[in-house]
């Protein structure tokens, strides 16, 4: 089951698009610096924690441990990365492209929401073990 733990970062920015049904997805900046859904795999800029429609308070989680979904199958302990949808992939070294989110806390398949420990500040994958 998944879970959040306190204290975690948040964020709040303006929600550049319908964003309503991107709950616990990666989700990044725009142009005008509104939070809109990432356009392909690599970094993002927080976990969407609520579901906002166009121009609604877009509510982000930035570290910490928070809900996540799943794009792929993932074991408690991956390395996580975003795909192009914004969902939660396990990365290996050969596939993270230098930028690892989070750390699944739980294991889950695709559609799922997990746990995991995420911190958006540009962890490498040789760095990430401190997020762990």
């Amino acid at each position: 089951m998944a879970y959040e733990i306190g204290p975690r970062s948040h964020e709040s920015y303006r929600a550049g698009a319908d964003l309503s049904a991107l709950q616990y997805n990666v989700v990044t900046f725009d142009s005008a610096r509104d939070i809109v859904v990432i356009s392909g795999a690599g970094a993002g800029s927080g976990i969407l924690d609520n579901a906002p429609i166009l121009g609604d308070t877009a509510n982000l989680v930035t570290a910490g441990v928070t809900k996540v979904k799943c794009g792929g199958n993932i074991v408690a302990g991956d390395k996580l990365i975003a795909n192009a949808a914004g969902l939660a992939i396990a990365a290996t070294q050969e596939t993270s492209e230098g930028y690892v989110f989070g750390v699944a806390r739980e294991a889950g398949s695709d559609g799922a929401i997990i746990a995991a420990r995420v911190d958006f500040s540009g962890a490498t994958w040789s760095s990430v073990d401190a997020i762990a």
